[in-house]
C-alpha cells in the first residue's frame, strides 16, 4: 500500500470525463461526476489530492477516430494542468486495471464493476456497496464512467508499479 489517501481517478472522454475523488482511508468518494471537459482541469486544481490518475488510452494497431483523439488531447490538458499546479499525475492502462482487479486481461467492464463492488462489498443497508439515497454506501452513486475512474484510482493506489508518466516510461522507473 502507498501513502496516497485522496486520489483523483479520471476516465477521459470526448466531451465529458468520469471523475472521482476517492478517499482510500475511509473508503468513500468525496466528489464524483461526469464532468464536462471544459471544467475538469479547473476542478482537479481546485480540489487538490495526493495523486491524479488518468486512464491511458492504448492502441492495438487499429485506426482511431476523432472521438478518441479528443480524449487523448484531454489527457494532455489534464497532465499539463497538474504539472503547472505541482500535482502528481500518472497514467494507468485499462489492461493493467483488468489484470489487477480481475486477474485476466480478457475481462470486461462488467467484471471490473463486480470486482470493485466485491471489494467494497457488503454495506449494512445493501449488498452491493452502493446502499440507498437514505443510507448511502461507499459506492453511492458511482456508475458508468465514474466506476471506470474509480477502478483506475484503486489500481494506482494498490499497484504503484503500474503507474506511467507517459506511454513508455513508468513512474516507478523515473523515481529511481
Amino acid at each position: 500500500m502507498t501513502c496516497e489517501k485522496r486520489v483523483w481517478g479520471v476516465d477521459p472522454g470526448t466531451f465529458k470525463s468520469g471523475a472521482i475523488l476517492w478517499n482510500s482511508s475511509v473508503p468513500k468518494a468525496e466528489y464524483l461526476g461526469d464532468i464536462p471537459n471544459e471544467y475538469l482541469c479547473d476542478l482537479l486544481v481546485s480540489k487538490p489530492a495526493d495523486l491524479v490518475v488518468l486512464e491511458l488510452i492504448t492502441s492495438y494497431g487499429i485506426p482511431i477516430g476523432k472521438e478518441t483523439m479528443q480524449a487523448l488531447l484531454m489527457i494532455g490538458r489534464i497532465q499539463e494542468a497538474c504539472r503547472i499546479n505541482s500535482q502528481p499525475c500518472v497514467l494507468v492502462t485499462r489492461q493493467d486495471v483488468r489484470i489487477h482487479l480481475c486477474g485476466t486481461a480478457k475481462s470486461g467492464d462488467p467484471n471490473v464493476r463486480k470486482a470493485i463492488t466485491d471489494r467494497y462489498g457488503y454495506w449494512e443497508h445493501g449488498k452491493t456497496g452502493k446502499g440507498t439515497k437514505e443510507h448511502p454506501g461507499p459506492l453511492y452513486p458511482v456508475t458508468g464512467h465514474m466506476m471506470s475512474a474509480l477502478a483506475v484510482a484503486v489500481t494506482a493506489i494498490e499497484r504503484p508499479d503500474l503507474r506511467r508518466l507517459d506511454y513508455f516510461r513508468s513512474a516507478e522507473s523515473e523515481s529511481k
